[in-house]
């Protein structure tokens, strides 16, 4: 029995699947998924973006994998397959807050996370060729079993890899969960509102198996200062392994000094904060009133005292943004020195309170998926037209990522290319990863995009 498991690309505006050269970030969930599958079953994956999907060469199931942004690709897959009589299972956020309509291109849909799904779907495929509807857990599951993801299957020259590695940088997840409810946020609803961690000596062995390849690690936890008490032991543990590593956590962790100090000193190079807006009336609408506008400066501050450069997401759009929001954002990337950075327009994701409210207020002008990428206005914005929203984002971009936006940003982190810390933050590396940025902003791609042909 053989299974593909597919991550698809995305569709330009004319509906067609766009290729890469190469794929920024290595996703854990395709790994994964086929660490879970039994042993005596043939398993391949395919990184559509990369490596075209051949529809005519046979397989006995296939899993799809997919977030809105390329559920449209996604389900163009499925119809292909269902056409040679494959059988089709989804999975993700996407097909989890919309089951019946991601029925109506593949066969079944789990709903949620797949650890204690997958492996008796597909041996009870293997018996019966057969799938039920729908999959779902009746609790989450525990993360306690050691699960090393088959990063064997990939090829690494598909991806971007950090100077003088075999591989591209690898991700871990140490925690899923969130007690937040942000209401333009999904992560709640998928993986739960409670954090549950992993053993952390799983954690080790899991950056162990693949270490001597590769000693860049992506922590792809959502706040992975969720839970200080792990987070503490967790960094310590990463102190003998010698590795680079980076993550994400809320502006909370301005009250945790003690944590971002370890966390610098067990190798933390950057850290990715959900900044979002500049407007506490903003906040508030979207349930985040626990980030603090006031205290983004000292955050900031204490990063860098740390050696880790600073990362943020920001949001344009909210129903308090005005035409204003570019030069404010524009002036707070550049005097804080932030090294990378996403602007986003609000995206009004299924399964989302912002969705649900938009809809009821008949705002939602755009139901293409495609466009649901954080670069195409699908709404109607309470205090701009939809395309001086659009266009927005590109005002930030285009003097953020000039090249004196550039030169003063990187004046801003002087110290981290440097000082005590140079070693872990290559100035020609991040000056050669800004020109690709600013050559994807260019060609107005998003600048988390992959490598375009």
């Amino acid at each position: 029995m053989k299974i593909r498991l597919i991550h698809p690309t995305v569709l330009d505006d004319n509906g067609n699947a766009i290729r890469y050269k190469r794929l920024n970030m290595l996703s854990l969930t395709l790994p994964t998924i086929a660490a879970l599958t039994p042993q005596d079953v043939e398993v391949d994956l395919k990184y559509e973006a990369v490596d075209p999907v051949n529809f005519d060469e046979k397989v006995d199931l296939v899993g799809i994998t997919a977030l809105t942004n390329n559920v449209a690709r996604a389900y163009q897959i499925g119809d292909e397959y269902r056409k040679r009589g494959v059988k089709v299972v989804m999975g993700g956020i996407h097909a989890s807050a919309l089951p019946e309509e991601a029925l109506q291109h593949v066969d079944s849909v789990v709903i949620g996370e797949a650890e204690d799904i997958w492996p008796d779907l597909v041996r009870n495929f293997q018996k019966t060729g057969t799938l039920e509807r729908i999959y779902r857990n009746a609790v989450l599951p525990d993360l306690q079993k050691l699960l090393i993801p088959r990063y064997d299957l990939i090829n690494p020259d598909y991806f971007i890899k950090p100077m003088f590695n075999d591989m591209p940088i690898f991700c871990v997840y140490t925690s899923r969960g969130c007690p937040f409810n942000c209401d333009f946020c999904s992560v709640t609803r998928f993986f739960g509102n409670k954090y549950r961690t992993k053993p952390i000596e799983n954690v080790v062995k899991e950056i162990e198996h693949w270490s001597a390849k590769c000693k860049n690690v992506y922590f792809v936890d959502d706040n992975i200062l969720g839970k200080a008490e792990y987070a503490e032991e967790l960094f310590k543990a990463l102190i003998p392994l010698n590795i680079t590593w980076s993550s994400e956590f809320d502006s909370t962790a301005v009250n945790k000094p003690k944590l971002i100090e370890l966390a610098g000193k067990s190798g933390c190079r950057s850290m990715l904060i959900g900044f979002e807006t500049l407007n506490p009336d903003n906040l508030k609408s979207v349930n985040k009133t626990f980030n603090k506008i006031d205290k983004y400066k000292d955050l900031i501050k204490m990063l860098k005292d740390n050696g880790i450069a600073p990362e943020a997401t920001m949001m344009v759009g909210l129903d308090n943004d005005d035409t204003s929001i570019i030069e404010r954002t524009i002036d707070f990337l550049l005097e804080n020195g932030i090294i990378f950075f996403r602007i986003s327009i609000l995206t009004p994701y299924p399964g989302t309170k912002i969705y649900q409210k938009l809809n009821d207020e008949g705002r939602i002008l755009v139901r293409d998926w495609s466009k649901y990428d954080v670069t195409h206005t699908v709404f109607q914005p309470a205090k701009m037209t939809p395309e001086e929203l659009t266009e927005s984002i590109w005002k930030i971009y285009n003097k953020t990522y000039s090249y004196a936006g550039i030169c003063k940003r990187f004046w801003k982190l002087k110290d981290l290319f440097f000082g005590k810390y140079r070693k872990r933050h290559s100035l020609f590396f991040e000056l050669t990863y800004q020109y690709y940025i600013r050559k994807s902003i260019m060609k107005r791609l998003d600048p988390i995009s992959d490598e375009p042909l």
